[in-house]
């Protein structure tokens, strides 16, 4: 199994413009509760976790993220893993699974840098040493979304197997 390529570090910027046509709203939203409190699914507090889909290819990111809370807080958490069918951060505290999500980040493009929104749904809560683990699947994202994430975790990829030689 070869090496991910892992980002460094960058902030959101504070206008939270978007070179997309298709936004230019920097706020994102999520079901969650106040003051790190866990996440709660909205209708299904008792579903079962999926098994992983992992036949999608994932990059390795550290690089902020915004979710904005039920409350109308906006919470800067991790953008951990990405991967065209959903991804994983970082948040201080569990996620019931079921628990939806609108987030906010951002990745280049030929466009430039573009802020990527989209609607998940949270598949998986793992503790990390001070934190969780969230994972959440797409749910509703634009097809111009879609392909630049598409687009981005293919060329990491290409990049990773050209470094290694894999």
């Amino acid at each position: 199994m070869s090496e991910q390529p892992t980002e460094q570090s960058e902030d959101l910027p504070e206008t939270g413009q978007s070179e997309s046509t298709e936004s230019t709203n920097n706020e994102v939203e999520a079901t969650a509760g106040k003051d790190d409190k866990p996440v709660t699914a909205d209708s299904t507090p008792d579903l079962q976790p999926e098994p992983e889909n992992r036949s999608t290819a994932r990059v390795t990111l550290n690089r902020p993220m915004l979710i904005r809370l039920s409350s109308g807080e906006t919470i800067k958490v991790r953008l951990i893993n990405l991967s065209s069918s959903g991804l994983a951060f970082e948040y201080p505290a569990p996620a019931e699974l079921g628990a939806t999500f609108k987030i906010l980040f951002q990745l280049d493009s030929k466009k430039g840098v573009i802020n990527i929104q989209a609607e998940a749904v949270a598949t998986h809560s793992h503790v990390r040493t001070a934190s969780f683990l969230i994972g959440v699947e797409f749910t509703k994202i634009s097809e111009e979304h879609a392909d630049i994430i598409e687009t981005f975790v293919e060329n990491r990829h290409t990049s990773a197997a050209q470094l290694t030689g894999f």
